[in-house]
């Protein structure tokens, strides 16, 4: 349900409060670990719950309640599956820009769920996944264990591990979703060393706060992103990597009132 009239305006102005009040983040491979590590073993009793894949990909008393949400640009108070609308945008990208692909790999795979859905539902498709948490890769193993689904999953800083690290072959196209939102300023490094691993190209779904509507609650989501410390200058560093083209468009559907994403396809040239 969209919020409207002195309801919206109470609650932008509640938000851009908090967003002004919020003490700066400096995010770094730390601060990431410290937050996600934890996080992701809260899942291990979950998974035990879970009696099917689906009830995995979409966590019902979890990811079903409502809250107050963007949906399609319009702040909200909605149940909104956030698992499955990212997927069906990151499924309509690969099919309309890399057509009979044979394999994925996705960088900051979290818990696997993304790729175990690719799987389940594309058999013919090699999946791999790098997560930089080691409780990522644990529970992603043991979901596909569970599962029976053949998904590999081993742990990976994209930014700051050498060659050595990068123990999958390369893959027709790789993607992220929420990953490089981690990584502020050093994007350019991110998306080279991925696209060093691919054939085609990538596929990045992330909020990339220059593409932020100049909004007031656009703007406060631009206060709110850089207090958080989040990725900036996406597009400026991609514009740094040679041989490549890209698209984007903008998906203003989001978990946070807050944030606008926006999905990028990237493509090798040659």
């Amino acid at each position: 349900m969209e919020v409207k009239g002195l309801d919206k305006v109470k609650k932008i102005s509640e938000l851009g409060y908090i967003a002004l009040r919020r003490p700066f983040i400096k995010r770094g491979k730390v601060t990431v670990q410290n937050e996600y590590e934890n996080g992701w073993k809260a899942y291990s009793d979950i998974l035990e719950r879970m009696d099917s894949l689906e009830s995995w990909l979409y966590l019902k008393g979890v990811e079903d309640q409502p809250l107050l949400c963007n949906v399609d640009g319009k702040i909200s108070f909605a149940q909104v599956n956030m698992p499955e609308f990212n997927r069906n945008h990151l499924m309509k990208c690969i099919e309309s820009n890399f057509k009979n692909i044979t394999s994925i790999t996705e960088f900051g795979s979290g818990l696997g769920r993304n790729l175990l859905y690719i799987k389940s539902r594309f058999p013919h498709i090699q999946c791999y996944g790098y997560e930089l948490c080691e409780n990522g890769v644990m529970i992603a193993n043991r979901a596909k264990e569970k599962f029976g689904l053949d998904v590999q999953y081993s742990q990976l800083d994209f930014i700051n591990d050498g060659s050595e690290k990068y123990i999958f072959p390369k893959t027709d196209i790789a993607f992220t979703m929420y990953a490089l939102e981690q990584i502020p300023l050093k994007s350019d490094i991110a998306i080279s060393h991925i696209l060093s691993r691919v054939n085609m190209g990538s596929i990045h779904i992330e909020p990339v706060v220059e593409n932020y509507p100049m909004t007031l609650r656009g703007v406060i989501g631009r206060i709110d992103h850089w207090k958080i410390d989040y990725l900036r200058n996406f597009e400026t560093n991609l514009r740094k990597i040679p041989n490549i083209t890209f698209s984007k468009q903008l998906i203003p559907t989001s978990h946070n009132p807050l944030m606008y994403p926006s999905i990028y396809c990237i493509k090798k040239m040659g």
